[in-house]
C-alpha cells in the first residue's frame, strides 16, 4: 500500500485547511440534490439520496475544518 500524500493545510484558503479535498466532497451534494429536484423517487431512493448528501457535507466539515 502506498503512503497517503497529504495536502498541505491552508493552500487553496486561509479558512479551509484542505481546500482541494473539500472541493472534491461538493459532487456527492450536488448530485444528491438533483436526483432529489427530479421528484419522481421511492422513499428507499430518497433515503439514499439524503444520505449521499450527508455523507459529501460530512467530508466536507472534515477537510475543511483540518481534523487528522
Amino acid at each position: 500500500m502506498w503512503p497517503r500524500k497529504l495536502e498541505p493545510f491552508y493552500q487553496l484558503s486561509p479558512y479551509i485547511a484542505e481546500g482541494w479535498n473539500t472541493i472534491s466532497n461538493l459532487p456527492f451534494c450536488i448530485i444528491g440534490l438533483l436526483r432529489l429536484a427530479e421528484g419522481y423517487a421511492t422513499q428507499d431512493v430518497v433515503t439514499l439520496h439524503v444520505l449521499m448528501i450527508f455523507c459529501g457535507l460530512g467530508s466536507i466539515i472534515h477537510h475543511a475544518s483540518g481534523v487528522r
